[in-house]
């Protein structure tokens, strides 16, 4: 929205998987090979089977299979990820920093229902897209991805967000002074955790990884984005409803 090991498994020119390993299927679908298989199944017990590009794109790791899924459906692997990373995060929310005593169900459904139809989503193209428009690496075109990335986007998916939270959680008519009171410190806060993050993430890791990184920090943000996006708005719920 971190350089981990993972992504020396990924090109570093391309932020795609070496696709010279792959074998074209009479329809067209690229598929991996028995030996590619093996590979990342781990079940191939002679590494020297292996092929050493293989090897080199992670292949065999743990997260091998996760970085062949980002590879062949990377949509749905995102959505799903991020589904999981705002449902965690609210649920931490809910039991370590409420501490109400309980588990609002519908709030953590709702909570997580938008980070895979739209957070997850949403952030993929996004940077599918400033990564084609703004290519190359280099200081100065990451400090513009960077720009664009926080001073642009992140403000306006934010308030989007917010929006689309309090909607479905059926306080369309709070969204209005919610955004007048919150929205901005929100945003504040976004730049102070995102911003060294994503120099560095747009510096350093490659696209198709990049959001898989931002996931790293994505679970702190998202038990402070749930925190944000109830608070002072409880209470006024409570009051309408008693």
């Amino acid at each position: 929205m971190e350089p981990d090991p993972s992504i020396a498994f990924i090109s570093g020119e391309t932020g795609k998987t070496n696709r010279d390993q792959r074998i074209k299927g009479g329809n067209g679908d690229d598929h991996f090979s028995d030996t590619e298989s093996n590979c990342v199944n781990g079940d191939d017990d002679d590494d020297d089977d292996c092929p050493e590009d293989a090897k080199a794109n992670g292949f065999g790791h743990p997260f091998g299979w996760y970085l062949l899924l980002l590879d062949r459906h990377p949509v749905a692997t995102k959505a799903v990820t991020s589904a999981f990373l705002t449902l965690f995060g609210d649920f931490i929310c809910q039991i370590f920093i409420e501490k109400d005593g309980k588990i609002n169900f519908s709030r953590l459904v709702i909570f997580t229902l938008l980070g895979l139809v739209l957070v997850g989503p949403t952030l993929h193209f996004w940077y599918l897209n400033l990564n084609k428009f703004i290519q190359g690496p280099g200081t100065v075109k990451v400090s513009v991805r960077l720009v664009l990335d926080q001073l642009l986007f992140s403000p306006i998916f934010i308030g989007i967000f917010l929006s689309a939270l309090m909607t479905l959680e059926g306080h369309s008519s709070e969204i209005a002074p919610k955004l007048k009171h919150d929205w901005l410190g929100i945003v504040l806060a976004n730049w102070k955790i995102w911003i060294p993050f994503q120099f560095l993430n747009f510096l350093l890791v490659p696209q198709q990884l990049q959001v898989l990184a931002a996931n790293v920090i994505a679970l702190v943000w998202n038990t402070y984005l749930s925190f944000a996006a109830h608070k002072d708005v409880m209470p006024q719920r409570d009051s309408i409803t008693s």
